[in-house]
């Protein structure tokens, strides 16, 4: 894993807290436990702004507008679980509360990628 040697308050996530406090190693146990943390604590969980997504997603339903959920990529509703490492190389998905890192990016724009073909071709 890669990691900056300071950071801005903003920057300052629940897994860089655990790193600080337990090292870099992180048990299957423990990446359950913050995922838990991240669903609980993520920017979209504000009821204001879940509502908000609430009557946008309406809203595109009723125009026949394609609406895509970051919540939906990132979070498992049933389990209440958001992911906040990217698989296999690690990187956190989210380098502060509502903002994807690079990596991140990358890893949810190919979620999103599919998605996307998917509701374009059913819509056909």
């Amino acid at each position: 894993m890669k990691f900056k040697t300071t950071y801005r308050l903003s920057e300052v996530t629940i897994y860089k807290n655990f790193l600080v406090k337990n090292g870099p190693d992180i048990s299957t146990e423990d990446q359950s436990l913050l995922e838990k943390e991240y669903y609980s604590n993520l920017f979209f969980y504000d009821t204001t702004k879940k509502k908000i997504s609430e009557n946008i997603k309406i809203i595109a339903k009723q125009k026949n507008v394609p609406y895509i959920d970051k919540q939906q990529f990132l979070c498992d509703e049933s389990k209440k679980t958001c992911e906040f490492l990217t698989p296999k190389s690690n990187y956190e998905i989210l380098y502060d509360y509502s903002h994807f890192s690079v990596e991140g990016a990358k890893y949810l724009g190919k979620k999103y990628y599919t998605s996307l073909k998917n509701i374009l071709y059913d819509q056909n």
